[in-house]
């Protein structure tokens, strides 16, 4: 069971979220708030979630500056970014804050669905529209590689994390043991000064 808690404040957008998952068998939504405020306050009471969707565009504290209190409450949810914003800017900002995927608002329920499952799988998700603005950003030379320099196979695999593909799809596409995949991410964390996947993404992004 993927236990999900919704942070959303446009009420038919979210009626249509939650009624959609509660028709999956896999999918039980903890709560729902309207605000980061009200969110957090539900989510002291009851943090025994994987995955928390998070709206940016809400009332008072926005979504990315909430990110950082959901995390000091339990640094192990998962947080994935729902939101109409499409910028570079915000989806850095997010990224770099410690949301773990983007997803696009355009997207139909389905994608935002199987972007759940590969979150509660241990990947990350980026709505394709939201991996091309972050892929333009790197084009431009706005984003510094790390101080410390990671091997060749270890930029395939952090920038395939940041795709959104897990271990295993990680080594069927590189044609190596997923023991392998695991040493050089192993390897990718202490080269970065990073301990979990969010981190690291955080570092290599920011430079």
């Amino acid at each position: 069971m993927i236990k999900v808690a919704v942070v959303e404040d446009n009420f038919t957008f979210k009626k249509n979220l939650l009624k959609y998952f509660s028709l999956l068998p896999d999918v039980e939504v903890s709560f729902d708030a309207n605000s980061v405020e009200e969110g957090l306050e539900k989510f002291e009471a009851n943090h025994d979630i994987d995955i928390l969707v998070l709206d940016i565009g809400l009332p008072k504290m926005s979504g990315i500056e909430g990110i950082p209190y959901f995390k000091k409450i339990a640094n192990q949810v998962d947080i994935t970014i729902l939101s109409s914003y499409e910028d570079e800017e915000r989806i850095l900002k997010a990224l770099c804050a410690g949301a773990c995927s983007y997803i696009s608002k355009n997207s139909d329920l389905e994608e935002i669905y199987n972007a759940i499952k590969i979150v509660k799988n241990g990947g990350s998700y980026m709505s394709p529209s939201i991996a091309r603005e972050i892929v333009h950003y790197f084009i431009k030379g706005q984003v510094k590689k790390p101080a410390i320099k990671l091997t060749p196979r270890q930029t395939e695999i952090i920038e395939m994390m940041i795709e959104g593909k897990t271990s295993k799809a990680i080594a069927k596409v590189l044609d190596i043991s997923n023991d392998t995949v695991r040493y050089h991410i192993k390897a990718m964390y202490k080269a970065l000064h990073a301990s979990n996947k969010t981190e690291a993404i955080m570092k290599y992004m920011k430079g």
